[in-house]
């Protein structure tokens, strides 16, 4: 987002400045020539196409050794000298270059006295407010983009939240029903319990033949385990329906805070549409 919006504000900001047009000596058809250059942000290829489309619009386009030229179909105005105009788009690490070279008939390199000022400056100028105009709009495109991953992302968010908040609300009424039916089957196991110490007690006035003892302290040994486990899976339980009520509170916050976030993603996002439609009109 911040590399995006540095690169309109370069672009915004050559735009205020005009972007100076520099004058030297470079290589055209191995051959150093008067030339005139400026300097251009953007991707490469897209350049290239820019560059094809407007030279296009001036005659037929034909390319060598990377340079494009073009013989002007209805010349340059008043600079009648003008025959063909050559542009190198030269790229580097952190800028690319457009070079113009205005040639004659015979391929010669034209210099400042030769080619009328504004109309040079009008042909340079138009090709680099195209370049800059389509970058401007691709920028304005990804930034639209990202505006849009954003939203979708905080939408996620807020569903990943909301279904969390779902599972804790199930766990809860499971927990919930388990400690409702738990005093119950806590007095049925006491219950069974009792009976079996109250066959024992019993049995200890009859003959050995009629009584199993040693039966009944395993059945009475049981049913206290049961017990215990019964409590402590009560104690567990009653914890996690703690746990699960706290963890809801802190889950409705979360939801609060990505609802709110996602309402803004969307305010972002239409105003981000806003600005991409009044760009590409």
């Amino acid at each position: 987002m911040k590399v995006l919006n540095l690169i309109v504000i370069t672009l915004f900001a050559f735009a205020a400045q005009g972007q100076q047009i520099f004058s030297s000596l470079e290589l055209e058809n191995e051959e150093p020539k008067t030339a005139f250059y400026l300097f251009v942000k953007g991707d490469i290829k897209d350049i290239s196409n820019d560059i094809d489309k407007y030279l296009s619009e001036m005659g037929k386009l034909r390319e060598r050794n990377d340079i494009k030229y073009v013989d002007l179909k209805n010349g340059l105005g008043n600079s009648e000298l003008v025959y063909t105009v050559a542009v190198d788009l030269e790229e580097n690490k952190e800028y690319n270059r457009l070079i113009f070279f205005f040639l004659n008939r015979n391929s010669e390199s034209l210099g400042l006295g030769e080619v009328a000022p504004d109309e040079r400056e009008e042909f340079i100028y138009g090709l680099y407010d195209l370049v800059r105009k389509n970058e401007e709009e691709r920028l304005v495109k990804a930034d639209l983009e990202l505006a849009e991953s954003n939203t979708n992302l905080a939408l996620k968010e807020k569903e990943k939240i909301e279904k969390s908040i779902e599972r804790n609300l199930r766990d809860q009424e499971k927990l919930g029903k388990r400690l409702d039916a738990s005093p119950e089957e806590l007095t049925k196991l006491i219950n069974e319990k009792n009976t079996v110490l109250q066959e024992k007690l019993t049995g200890t006035n009859k003959a050995e033949e009629e009584v199993d003892i040693e039966k009944l302290d395993k059945e009475l040994s049981k049913a206290e385990k049961e017990i215990v486990k019964r409590k402590k899976k009560e104690k567990k339980d009653s914890s996690k329906l703690n746990q699960r009520e706290k963890q809801l509170e802190d889950l409705s916050q979360e939801l609060y805070d990505a609802q709110n976030y996602l309402r803004k993603m969307e305010e972002i996002l239409r105003d981000k549409k806003r600005l991409t439609s009044e760009v590409l009109k």
